[in-house]
């Protein structure tokens, strides 16, 4: 139990007088670094140490069975996607939906909507909360 300690207690230190090393690197040696990093993990892929994870995992229908139905209807759903643009116009707008509160956040900055008095915060909370009942139970309807 003390040998563990001890190797642990050595392996924290060497963790953090490295990390306190490279803070002080500039950015070119700090990229060498991680590229030497790569090389061993790419050195241990290529002898078989680990397996190559996939970018894209092509052999998932054991655990996701469903995507087969999804796949076996691509043509139905493709048709129905493009139904839905045809009628884009009638689709109900998520921005007035939420009102100022999914603007204020789809634009990026949390502050684009200033609050100007206490009651104003409680009037677009009451809002946000019906507009996201309604949104509720329109995704229910379909």
């Amino acid at each position: 139990m003390t040998t563990l300690i001890v190797t642990l207690l050595v392996l924290v230190a060497i963790g953090f007088v490295s990390w306190r090393a490279i803070q002080g690197l500039d950015g070119e040696q700090k990229r060498a670094i991680k590229d030497r990093a790569v090389g061993v993990f790419d050195w241990a892929e290529a002898r078989g140490y680990f397996r190559r994870a996939p970018a894209f995992e092509s052999d998932y229908h054991a655990e996701y069975p469903e995507l087969r139905l999804l796949e076996n209807d691509y043509a139905t759903v493709r048709k129905e996607c493009q139904e839905l643009l045809g009628m884009k116009e009638r689709i109900t707008d998520v921005e007035a939906l939420g009102g100022g509160y999914t603007r204020r956040f789809s634009s990026g900055s949390p502050t684009s909507t200033p609050r100007s008095s206490p009651s104003s915060s409680r009037t677009n909370t009451s809002h946000r909360t019906s507009a996201t009942t309604r949104a509720s139970s329109a995704i229910t309807w379909v």
